[in-house]
């Protein structure tokens, strides 16, 4: 998973797998939980205001202060 996107310009903090590298993401962690893999799959969250999820979160009040 590329955090800051596959080009850090434009992608950075805009929150998804590519599915290109991870196909079965969700089975993989899946899988690493069965064997005993503990995994956080997002460690410094945020999201800048030009990200496409920008709108969203900001509707669902998803920021505090």
């Amino acid at each position: 998973m590329y955090w800051f996107g596959k080009e850090m310009k434009g992608t950075m903090g805009n929150l998804e797998v590519f599915r290109d590298s991870f196909p079965t993401f969700e089975k993989m962690i899946s899988d690493f939980k069965e064997i005993g893999v503990k995994t956080i799959t997002i460690t410094e969250p945020f999201i800048l205001t030009n990200a496409k999820k920008w709108e969203e979160a900001k509707a669902k009040k998803s920021f505090s202060n």
